[in-house]
């Protein structure tokens, strides 16, 4: 081998036993502190699961106010039908009672 290939391989081995110093002292962190990590991570998702059933529990009560109102405007609907069926009644029989005078047929 010449001089320059060696160089290179000694520069290259040491370059990967930096980085794998650098990952070693990384896991080691990890390790001492893994019970914490998992306290964290425990603490993230129990928030997570907090602000999504927050969530979802006001678009549901959402959904049911908005079915009141539709049931409350339904319930009006029938009602105003009602209305205009008796007054379109009272219409017609005012009509006809109108004819039957211009015809002569009530002696009234």
């Amino acid at each position: 081998m010449n001089e320059h290939a060696i160089k290179v391989l000694g520069t290259t081995s040491a370059t990967l036993t930096g980085g794998g110093g650098i990952s070693t002292v990384i896991m080691s962190y990890f390790q001492s502190n893994s019970a914490g990590i998992g306290a964290l991570c425990t603490v993230c998702t129990l928030f997570v699961y907090m602000v999504s059933q927050y969530l979802g529990n006001k678009k549901n009560n959402e959904s049911i106010s908005n079915r009141r109102k539709i049931d409350s405007h339904g319930n009006k609907l029938d009602s105003h039908i009602e209305e205009t069926k008796t007054e379109f009644k009272k219409v017609g029989d005012g009509i006809l009672s109108i004819l039957n005078k211009l015809d002569g047929k009530d002696k009234h």
